[in-house]
């Protein structure tokens, strides 16, 4: 992600977390870049809930997978909560 893409990113997420403001409509579209792959709606999501939705590690299912193998364990907390966010 180019520096210019991830200071969009940041100025969206700030304004669309200042003073409760989460809940009103109608919201721009936000500036993700692809590579992400995550809406809008579920970055925002990951912003402000990601201690609730994750415990060890969080991201991309896959990548929570390869985090699973690499320290022995059959499954990860949040990988419910991560199948749902990105896409």
């Amino acid at each position: 992600m180019r520096f210019a893409e991830y200071r969009a990113l940041l100025d969206w997420t700030a304004g669309q977390l200042r003073c409760g403001k989460l809940d009103e409509a109608p919201r721009p579209s936000a500036p993700i870049p692809s590579g992400l792959s995550v809406t809008g709606e579920g970055w925002l999501r990951l912003v402000r809930d990601f201690s609730r939705l994750f415990r060890r590690a969080g991201g991309a299912p896959n990548s929570l997978r390869e985090h699973a193998i690499k320290w022995n364990r059959r499954r990860m907390t949040g990988i419910s909560h991560s199948r749902a966010i990105f896409i």
